[in-house]
């Protein structure tokens, strides 16, 4: 039964996280507990990025039947909006309750790497991969802003895990993991199929080749058709109501003739290297898309000669590997947020480099401490300054409009859409009492064209509350006069 099923995981989980010596435990929870502060200290200081407003305003806030079946872009990271979408109805600020389920995938997410780096390098190791890999630019930043990826590489991780868990055992309790993740997976973001595919075609291809009994492989096969049908049940209102065009259908990554995706492949991917760890540095990028690779093919090589398991390593390195390929063939160059699940194949490289220094350097779980600490403080410096720069016109309108609904504003974001020559800015409001949706307005084609037309709305949007200011932008140097509640002046310092 499930219930037992889950008993037993309980089980395994709780002698594996308690087996270390008291000391290390202690550090285990303290990085637990410092993870958990980072989060939330950013997640309330932080502006409230472009496609979380889309998302509170498109899904977050109707009904989670609504968000399960309805598909107005690709914005709609479905099993992310349904756990915002119950969310919401917690007596929390409106940006807390928005930002909360990655907090926990968050926390799933470092236990998980944890455990599954434990099995090819010490614990020491491992512990500290986990650490880096969580302060990581790309999954810090989708931990705390509302979108589905921090979900995404979680689910990649967890197939992963399973998967190589499977081909070491063969114990059905995997294939049922593997079955959670691709179905949670899936159904938070299509191009979830990028990892999926690699995984199963290498579970395949080894199965098949080191002579498996058939009644595995008939067990692998049949998982991957329950995981199939129960994916398509998920899409099912969505498809009904939307048409499957919804889904397949991705304005921001269209088709382009394969000679412009062989000549932007292998620059995407170093800069997909260098985004997952804040690095703009072009030669880094280059750097990590090199040396990664040859160091997880070195390490499990290595593991294979000593008869330990490598699929973990193997599928980690097929992820780097095969993803040029699978873009060449659906003729795509994606956004590199996509490629978040390369934070794993760094990772793992990152514990495969402490692993060989700490059997050089023996440390104790006090010095361990640290250093670990050492590393959050510089990780987490450089994730503020590299956010500050990549997100700048969030953090100039967070600071602007701040001082519309003076010290009661909590969060602020922002949303462009293009519309031939109007432009429109939408901004989500969030204030301890209620929650207010800003439209910015202005034509491209005024003469003075950073002037713009502040209206601001109630939730239900009705115009009737409207209160019209004049906006001149100067790099965020703006005063905005209030009288009596009311918004009635705005001048440029």
């Amino acid at each position: 039964s499930v219930r037992a099923f889950l008993f037993r995981e309980w089980k395994a989980a709780s002698v594996f996280y308690l087996a270390p010596p008291r000391e290390f435990r202690i550090l285990l929870w303290m990085l637990l507990l410092g993870l958990i502060s980072i989060i939330l200290f950013f997640g309330q200081t932080l502006p409230v990025a472009v496609d979380e407003a889309g998302l509170y305003m498109t899904y977050t806030r109707r009904s989670p039947l609504i968000v399960l079946s309805f598909y107005a872009g690709p914005t709609n990271h479905v099993l992310h909006s349904f756990l915002t979408s119950l969310t919401y109805y917690l007596p929390f600020g409106a940006t807390t309750n928005l930002r909360l389920p990655n907090l926990f995938i968050a926390l799933l997410a470092f236990l998980c790497i944890y455990r599954a780096f434990s099995t090819f390098v010490s614990r020491h190791a491992a512990l500290g991969a986990a650490l880096a890999f969580s302060l990581s630019y790309f999954p810090l930043n989708y931990s705390i802003q509302a979108r589905g990826y921090e979900l995404f590489v979680f689910c990649t991780l967890l197939l992963v895990w399973a998967a190589a868990r499977f081909l070491d055992t063969q114990k059905d309790r995997y294939l049922i993991w593997m079955g959670v993740a691709t179905v949670a997976g899936t159904s938070t973001i299509p191009t979830f199929l990028y990892p999926y595919f690699i995984v199963q075609s290498y579970c395949a291809l080894f199965l098949l080749s080191a002579r498996t009994p058939r009644f595995i492989i008939q067990k692998f096969i049949l998982a991957n058709m329950a995981a199939g049908i129960s994916v398509l049940l998920v899409y099912s209102p969505i498809i009904l109501f939307n048409g499957l065009g919804a889904i397949t259908h991705n304005y921001n990554v269209v088709p382009i003739p394969r000679t412009e995706v062989m000549q932007g492949l292998f620059p995407l991917f170093a800069r997909a290297f260098g985004d997952a760890i804040g690095i703009s540095q072009p030669f880094l990028g280059w750097s990590l898309f090199v040396a990664v690779p040859v160091l997880l093919l070195g390490r499990a090589l290595r593991l294979r000669a000593q008869g330990r398991s490598y699929h973990f390593l193997a599928l980690t390195l097929a992820l780097v590997a095969v993803s040029p390929a699978l873009l060449f063939i659906q003729s795509v160059l994606p956004p590199t947020r996509v490629f978040i699940y390369y934070t794993l194949p760094i990772a793992a490289a990152f514990a495969t480099v402490v692993h060989f220094i700490f059997q050089k350097v023996s440390l104790s779980t006090k010095p361990l401490g640290l250093a670990l600490a050492l590393m959050a403080m510089i990780l987490v410096t450089h994730f503020r300054a590299q956010h500050a720069i990549r997100n700048d016109y969030e953090y100039c309108l967070h600071q602007s409009l701040r001082q519309i609904h003076y010290d009661r504003v909590q969060s602020i974001s922002s949303d462009y859409v293009n519309l031939g020559d109007l432009a429109n800015y939408h901004a989500v409001v969030s204030s301890r009492d209620q929650k207010r949706l800003i439209t910015m307005r202005f034509h491209q084609n005024d003469p003075d064209f950073l002037k713009s037309d502040l209206v601001i709305f109630s939730q239900g949007g009705a115009s009737a509350l409207a209160t019209h200011v004049p906006l001149h932008f100067d790099s965020c140097q703006m005063e905005i006069g209030i009288a009596k509640d009311r918004y009635v002046a705005l001048t440029e310092k």
